[in-house]
């Protein structure tokens, strides 16, 4: 309060010789003022709660109330005001009293000289309080923001003192890492909470906790941490120290960083990034392989042209035939190796849509194994099949022909140094993905070869130095690998421990509806097509959705799904369909094919069955049989022609 600010004094005095005495007292004060004379408790209460005073002189001899009285009113409704009691008492326990009830000062009424310094000194010290509580209150505040901040942060917090005992922590790190409250941890150390952070944990985070006391500063490392959801996650520990007022190392302050997701992001672009130099390679091998596959096209095809008159012109010698008939053998099957990796380097060099249709997998291993069965059996070598699923893939068969060709000659090549072995082909399927794995017991792969062995150029110089398995068949991988990337799957090799490889080979067997787009032409379906409406029979609501599906994706624009035989009637009476696509299997009522005849005479019907003797007996014009699972691109290619 500054000198020449009024204040405001309220006399609780009768009108008698101690308020004559008090406001003398009052002339000799140095700082402007006002006062008001008040005897009745109702008007007191009132003044107190509706105006403002700076101190308030209370005389204990009043008849309705007395100082204590106001004391307590001034408790009550909360207000920090200088209250001096004149008393005629001398009393020095009474004084005692009023100064524990919260009385500024206390005089007796016979001795006021010096009322007017106490005034001036109880205003310095209620303007102190009350700068001090305006502070606190704005330290307060502070301190409930950076509460509320701590706790909002998406981040585990924490601070400790030197004795490594928690201070404090936000909710994050309470409830996500270690699933208590926060007044479980304050208090506590690493060490008492032996089913949250084991003891070897909690004993290297205190080794870091007083590294860092002896060496004051920041701190950062990364380290795995189970959490409360019982998931391993890694975190990047930033922790610093803090100091006392002495400028003393006093505690520090952590905050954990969840890099799980940053590190796999990490992870999968290092993949992706590997991925891209590999198709980067392969790209350039098949710009390489174009003009080299031509060349020897054009040599091979020259070879064989001058083999072939030569051969020609012997025969009419059956002597000299006879004599050189081994050599033409042998020259007849070069020619043919020669047209086998000219025909695999074009498989490098190709780019675009390739040709697919749905395939048994397990037929084309079969095909490959029985073509290969003579040397198999020539080099006791004995297979072993293991197929766990059936399950068509969306492929190019004879590019996979030269895959798993290439594959069993690597396995072959492994087993001939030991004269005997097992090949183990297993196919299962998991989540709409089909995994075929070639197994063998022969020699394995240099351990520092391996993660290299579908590197495009590798094999020319590094791979060749293997004596147990050749460069042909590593350039086979490379082959192989790259039709397998074509189809979007996924090729691994590694060594076993008992000798040998594996070689894993995941393929989908789900396709997405852009791949259909590719094989079947949407312009080569007519305007009239696909105005009249498609019927869709079935009861299995997710088939007839992903049918509907394709069949809007190629423009058909009205498709109806009967579901329920009531429905199936409905629309045969009100409709004419141009196609039906019927699941047999659900529907084989006699009267709904009475219905389907005489209705639907001019429409295409579609029967789906898993089992392909149900068809009929009789040929029927325009009725076509499709096995389940249904191949969407064998209906839509029979749709369109």
């Amino acid at each position: 309060m500054s000198e020449n600010e009024q204040i405001s004094i309220l006399l609780l005095v009768k009108k008698n010789s101690l308020e004559k005495e008090i406001l003398n007292q009052l002339k000799t004060l140095i700082i402007p003022y006002q006062y008001r004379i008040i005897s009745r408790l109702t008007d007191v209460e009132i003044a107190l709660i509706q105006e403002k005073w700076d101190v308030i002189l209370a005389d204990d001899n009043l008849t309705e109330f007395n100082a204590f009285d106001s004391l307590d009113f001034l408790t009550k409704i909360n207000k920090d005001i200088p209250l001096i009691i004149i008393s005629d008492r001398n009393d020095e326990e009474y004084a005692v009293e009023a100064m524990k009830r919260g009385a500024s000062d206390y005089f007796n009424q016979n001795n006021i000289v010096k009322l007017a310094p106490a005034i001036i000194r109880e205003l310095k010290e209620a303007d102190k309080r009350r700068k001090d509580r305006q502070y606190h209150e704005v330290l307060s505040n502070q301190m409930d923001f950076y509460q509320r901040l701590f706790n909002a942060l998406p981040v585990p917090m924490f601070y400790k003192n030197i004795n490594g005992i928690y201070l404090g922590c936000n909710d994050y790190f309470a409830e996500k890492i270690l699933g208590l409250s926060k007044n479980q941890i304050i208090g506590k150390s690493l060490f008492d909470f032996p089913t949250e952070i084991p003891r070897e944990k909690a004993e290297i985070y205190r080794e870091k906790d007083l590294y860092l006391f002896n060496n004051p500063g920041v701190q950062i490392y990364q380290a795995p941490v189970k959490c409360s959801d019982q998931k391993v996650r890694n975190f990047v520990f930033y922790k610093s120290t803090y100091q006392d007022n002495h400028a003393q190392t006093s505690g520090l302050l952590g905050a954990m960083f969840d890099v799980t997701d940053l590190n796999l992001w990490t992870r999968e672009k290092h993949e992706l990034t590997e991925k891209q130099n590999q198709t980067d390679k392969l790209k350039a091998l098949g710009r390489f392989s174009t003009g080299i596959a031509n060349q020897i096209n054009g040599i091979v095809t020259l070879v064989h042209n001058c083999t072939q008159s030569i051969e020609n012109q012997l025969s009419q010698t059956s002597d000299i035939n006879h004599k050189f008939k081994k050599e033409f053998s042998i020259i007849h099957h070069e020619i043919n190796r020669c047209n086998e990796l000219t025909n695999q380097l074009m498989i490098l060099a190709r780019t675009g849509v390739i040709k697919k249709k749905y395939c048994l997998i397990t037929d084309i291993i079969d095909s490959v194994l029985k073509k290969q069965e003579k040397m198999l059996q020539a080099e006791n070598i004995s297979v072993v099949r293991e197929y766990e699923s059936q399950s068509k893939v969306y492929c190019n068969s004879s590019h996979f022909h030269i895959v798993f060709e290439n594959v069993l000659l690597n396995a072959r090549l492994a087993i001939q140094a030991k004269r005997t072995g097992e090949i183990i082909i297993t196919v299962t399927e998991n989540k709409n993905f089909l995994t075929i794995a070639v197994k063998d017991n022969g020699t394995s792969f240099p351990d520092q070869n391996l993660q290299q062995l579908f590197s495009p150029f590798y094999f020319f110089s590094q791979l060749q130095e293997s004596k147990s398995r050749t460069w042909e068949t590593h350039f086979g991988l490379v082959v192989a690998q790259k039709i397998i990337m074509d189809h979007k799957g996924k090729v691994e090799i590694r060594n076993l421990k008992k000798g040998g490889s594996i070689f894993k080979i995941v393929l989908p067997t789900s396709v997405d509806i852009k791949e259909y787009s590719r094989e079947i032409n949407r312009e080569q379906f007519s305007d009239e097509d696909l105005g009249y409406p498609t019927l869709v029979v079935g009861k299995d609501q997710d088939a007839n959705k992903n049918l509907k599906k394709y069949l809007l994706f190629f423009g058909f624009s009205e498709i109806y799904i009967a579901d329920t035989e009531l429905k199936l009637d409905f629309f045969l009476n009100h409709f004419q369909f141009k196609r039906i696509i019927i699941d047999q299997d659900d529907f084989l009522d006699e009267k709904w094919e009475k219905l389907l005849n005489k209705q639907q005479k001019k429409a295409l019907v579609f029967y789906l069955s898993e089992d392909l003797s149900k068809e009929k007996k009789t040929y029927k014009e325009n009725h076509f049989y499709i096995k389940k699972p249904l191949d969407c691109i064998e209906l839509l290619s029979m749709i369109q022609r």
